[in-house]
């Protein structure tokens, strides 16, 4: 119920674009994994960033932006 409650406001906010563009970086909790909460996040229009194997040297914003660098690597 919370997720939908979170959506909604995204989507008051940004009339425009609503969830486009929107990218969400979470742990691996079980919650997080349910195929309903995935189904829902992939129908809204979410992109999901996938979570990296544990790691003591690498935070979750130095994942984020070694993929967001990767993607936007050019030849």
């Amino acid at each position: 119920n919370r997720l939908k409650l979170v959506v909604k406001e995204i989507r008051k906010q940004r009339k425009s674009n609503g969830t486009k563009g929107i990218k969400l970086l979470h742990d691996n909790a079980s919650p997080h994994r349910h195929s309903d909460i995935i189904n829902y996040l992939t129908e809204e229009g979410i992109n999901i960033i996938p979570h990296p194997p544990y790691s003591p040297d690498l935070a979750l914003y130095d994942y984020w932006l070694n993929y967001y660098i990767k993607q936007n690597l050019t030849d």
